[in-house]
């Protein structure tokens, strides 16, 4: 599963903006148009910061020790978490009906696969550790009555950036949509 993520990713970017380039906005009206964009946004900067932490926790460490603290302590998958609202917020900011219901069932079914995958790795690797912080902390949701962070996290400088480079990357998809929606009005594909 792991190794069909970058493919996979290959394909679906370019064939969501495919989707954005030949296609109209389904929101035209200013007002629904505005409250989208604003919803679309808010869910991208949660999900961009929110990934951020995830990998001050996690990074250069996956799978050398079972990382419970901060994301973790509430919620098992938070990195997916967090990039599901991103897309969920990418999608609103198409304003395509077909991308805000396709990509995120996109996702959703995918990465329940994937979860599946490291739920099962993660068992061989760490063992009663693994069960135990299963039995206490969601999968998805996230319950923050058993939240716990260290005073401090030594970050490996390295892995982090590229955690960093991923959480961004939806700011990226953002700025790139709105670039299209400015120029749509005298461009050729949009008529």
């Amino acid at each position: 599963m792991e190794r069909h993520r970058k493919w996979l990713h290959g394909l679906v970017w370019p064939a969501f903006f495919m989707v954005v380039v030949i296609t109209k906005r389904s929101i035209d009206q200013a007002g629904p148009h505005a409250v989208i964009d604003i919803v679309g946004w808010t869910l991208v900067m949660i999900a961009t910061v929110g990934r951020l932490w995830c990998s001050l926790y996690v990074r250069g460490r996956k799978s050398k020790q079972l990382c419970q603290d901060g994301p973790y302590s509430v919620c098992r998958n938070p990195l997916y978490l967090f990039s599901f609202l991103g897309v969920m917020g990418v999608a609103l900011a198409a304003e395509r009906v077909a991308l805000m219901i396709l990509l995120p069932l996109l996702f959703a079914g995918y990465y329940l696969a994937v979860i599946k995958a490291e739920e099962k790795r993660l068992s061989v690797v760490f063992g009663e550790e693994y069960h135990a912080y299963c039995a206490r902390v969601p999968r998805i949701v996230p319950h923050f009555k058993g939240y716990r962070t260290p005073e401090t996290v030594a970050v490996p400088v390295e892995p982090y950036l590229g955690g960093v480079m991923k959480a961004v990357s939806f700011l990226w998809i953002l700025f790139l949509l709105e670039l299209l929606e400015t120029f749509e009005p005298i461009s050729w594909w949009a008529r």
